[in-house]
Formats: C-alpha cells, structure tokens, sequence
C-alpha cells in the first residue's frame, strides 16, 4: 500500500469515531429520549456492519 491509501484509511478510522462523538456532543442539549434513540441507531448500524458483511461478499 502507498501512503495515499494508508493516509485515506487513518482518515476514515478518525472519522469513524469522532461522528458519533460529536452527534452525542449535539444531542446533548435534546431530551433524554432522543439521546437514547441515536445510541440505539449507532448501536444498530454497528451490528448491521459486522453481521451482514458476509451475506455482501458471497
């Protein structure tokens, strides 16, 4: 791999864990309830991600 793909990598890692983060830091000023249902949706869109990758592949 070249540095260009390992830099696109390290940048999809980084925004892979700060846009949770910061849709947490703008939720926070709604309601628990809407806090509670982003927190489920993420909590689903990892699974999705880890479980329906090798229906995907083959």
């Amino acid at each position: 791999m070249n540095k260009k793909y390992i830099r696109l990598v390290y940048f999809a890692l980084l925004a892979a864990l700060l846009f949770p983060i910061i849709t947490f830091w703008l939720a926070d000023s709604f309601q628990i309830n809407v806090i509670n249902a982003l927190l489920m949706i993420f909590v689903l869109a990892i699974f999705v991600g880890l479980f329906s990758a090798r229906y995907l592949v083959g």
